[in-house]
């Protein structure tokens, strides 16, 4: 709004490359098509877009990079919605997982938080929820001042589900509220619910779509949690809405959905994962002890390996100790073990990031999760995800005491990436940590020269030992330095 004239329109445009520029107004109206004279600016380096947007890299499927070549690997968690300090939260949240490397985040258009639409107005109406695309704004200014990349979730299950954190009495597409669907379920297949929701799709391209730092878009949180018609029905209408956005979209952001852990087998699950449109896979992963005692070592890369029959990136965009809460989380994993195993299977399951953690706003701060992210930041940062045309295992770690281990590699061109733990060391299981000595590790060779190579403590980041080696064999064997619990190996040829 300026005090002169009025309302106004503005627009934001990210330019890719320095230089001069052109630019001119078209307006198109019922009664026709009018445009405007060129005018012209200059974009200096320093004002144009750094590295462009993410796309899924045209060297490797498995891996994201930036429209220049550079790659990228999030590193981060989820930040859902703000707490009762609003977007001071942002601020808080933000800037410890900047300082801690990290560069990724996921946000929901939640009800209570960034959506636009929501009880007291009609669906389609977005002038009571201005407030809200304001703090959105605010947030993904600050993200991108900090090199923080945000996927934001569109739709949750909540509003348009009877039963899971339901909502929709609450619902303006209810038609108890004035709506067009009197069942939730509708929503994916009633043409006025359909032409609203493009009608959100489109504001979201226009007002969010300029910034490199939204990484991409959610159509979905757990779409299976909603009430929803058949499974085909479901995919047709994420087809449908992916399509959509990708034309409102001029700078062509990513798209992803998600659904709950248990769908990641054949049924709604495998249609999403085909539909055209859909640009990378999820998976979201709970334990909940003693019912489930997920050894998340296991289950990421077991769960990644057949995400990937579908030609496109994966992402364990949501993992935790325990579906139900902080405290049990923090009850049933004291050590935060499982914490820190998601985060590094996410580079060992050949994924587009580290397992991103719920619990934001209690958890993770509450222990000081976030010095979690900086070890993990550092031994990827040197490594070009899409160049090396990873091949994940050909390695055995042995000790000579009777302490099962397990060794996780990626095995590059010009890098290798190896995670040695501890098989015992599992959040789960209450044991005393135990310092495993004299423990080696026989990884298949196909790179004969010189390698140097680098153990790093994956707590602190602290590097415990380096050296090189002569490769001359098929395999070769370097000794593990001691440790408790897991420690992760850096080659370069």
């Amino acid at each position: 709004v300026s005090a002169e004239v009025g309302y106004v329109w503005k627009v934001r445009f990210p330019p890719t490359v320095e230089g001069e520029w052109k630019w001119r107004w078209t307006a198109e109206t019922p009664s026709g098509s009018k445009k405007g004279a060129w005018k012209k600016f200059k974009v200096k380096a320093a004002a144009r877009a750094a590295h462009g947007f993410l796309r899924v890299s045209g060297r490797d499927f498995r891996y994201l990079q930036f429209d220049d070549g550079a790659p990228f690997f999030a590193i981060g968690e989820n930040l859902g919605w703000y707490d009762n300090r609003g977007t001071a939260a942002y601020d808080d949240w933000l800037e410890k997982i900047a300082a801690n490397g990290g560069n990724f985040v996921r946000v929901w258009f939640a009800t209570w938080g960034f959506a636009l639409e929501w009880a007291g107005g009609p669906a389609g109406d977005y002038s009571l929820r201005m407030d809200r695309a304001w703090q959105l704004d605010y947030v993904i200014r600050k993200a991108a001042s900090l090199g923080i990349y945000v996927m934001l979730c569109i739709q949750n299950h909540g509003p348009f589900s009877y039963t899971t954190n339901p909502e929709w009495i609450y619902n303006p597409y209810n038609a108890a509220n004035g709506g067009p669907i009197a069942e939730a379920k509708g929503f994916f297949t009633d043409p006025a619910a359909k032409s609203l929701f493009k009608r959100r799709l489109r504001y979201i391209a226009a007002r969010w779509g300029w910034s490199p730092n939204v990484m991409c878009w959610e159509l979905w949180n757990e779409v299976n949690a909603a009430d929803r018609p058949a499974d085909d029905v479901v995919a047709a209408w994420h087809e449908e809405m992916a399509l959509t956005l990708k034309k409102f979209d001029p700078n062509r952001h990513l798209i992803s959905t998600s659904v709950v852990t248990d769908m990641n087998k054949p049924g709604l699950a495998d249609a999403l994962w085909s539909a055209k449109g859909i640009d990378f896979t999820q998976l979201h992963i709970y334990a909940a002890y003693p019912l489930q005692a997920i050894d998340f070592t296991e289950r990421i890369p077991e769960t990644a390996r057949y995400l990937r029959r579908f030609g496109k990136p994966v992402l364990a965009a949501e993992v935790g100790v325990d579906w139900r809460g902080p405290a049990e989380t923090m009850k049933y994993d004291p050590k935060n073990i499982g914490f820190h195993d998601f985060l590094w299977s996410g580079i060992f399951a050949e994924s587009i990031g580290t397992g991103m953690s719920w619990w934001w706003d209690n958890l993770v701060p509450g222990r000081n999760l976030y010095s979690q992210f900086a070890p993990i930041a550092a031994f990827v940062r040197d490594v070009d995800f899409p160049a090396e045309a990873f091949v994940s295992g050909g390695a055995t770690a042995t000790y000579p005491g009777r302490r099962p281990l397990k060794a996780f590699v990626l095995r590059g061109r010009r890098v290798t990436l190896a995670w040695v733990k501890d098989a015992r060391c599992r959040w789960y299981e209450r044991r005393r940590p135990f310092l495993i000595e004299g423990a080696e590790i026989d990884i298949e060779n196909s790179r004969r020269g010189k390698w140097k190579y680098e153990w790093t403590n994956t707590l602190t980041g602290a590097t415990v030992s380096r050296g090189e080696l002569l490769a001359d064999k098929q395999r070769i064997t370097i000794p593990i330095p001691a440790f408790a619990g897991d420690i992760a190996l850096k080659i370069k040829y």
